[in-house]
């Protein structure tokens, strides 16, 4: 027997696309999760969102409405795809697409990557973090976080803990 690792390296929404030609059982179906993207990817330095001067929230409503009304026009065009309230049934409802396509097959489900950019706002990000993995954990999905030394991770570059709190939240 083998086990096959399936890295989608795609958002949830794209796994409706999947389909097990193979009829093998062994297989892990293994998704990435940055939902909202705006949200995990706050300020990026590679994204069109690098400069976007705007609070964000979790849980809750993503931007306010009057910090919305005060955004140029090209950022409410980076903005507007996210809009919205979002809180853990709404992210549950996002896993729930990956957790009903791994269930159509039989198969094993993995979140290969979740996680904040370190310029997502603290308090929101730790509250994402404990929805996020609360899912997993009460869905039974197995799950890596990206990563652990650089602008997502919870270590510096020599690898020394720099958020004991993150790495808590994965361990425990």
């Amino acid at each position: 027997a083998c086990l096959m690792l399936l890295d989608c390296k795609i958002q949830v929404s794209m796994l409706s696309c999947l389909k097990n030609s193979l009829g093998c059982r062994n297989i892990i179906l293994s998704f990435h999760f940055y939902n909202p993207h705006l949200f995990t990817h706050y300020k990026a330095e590679w994204t069109d969102m690098k400069n976007l001067n705007v609070a964000i929230h979790y849980p809750g409503e993503l931007i306010a409405q009057e910090e919305y009304a005060q955004l140029s026009d090209d950022d409410k065009k980076i903005v507007d795809p996210y809009m919205g309230t979002y809180n853990r049934a709404v992210l549950e409802s996002l896993v729930r697409k990956a957790m009903n396509q791994a269930g159509k097959y039989g198969l094993q489900l993995h979140c290969g990557e979740f996680g904040c950019y370190n310029k997502t706002p603290r308090a929101d990000k730790i509250d994402w973090l404990q929805d996020v993995i609360s899912i997993f954990r009460d869905n039974n999905i197995a799950y890596s976080y990206w990563e652990y030394k650089a602008g997502f991770g919870f270590c510096n570059s020599k690898g020394e803990v720099t958020d004991q709190e993150v790495l808590n939240l994965l361990t425990k």
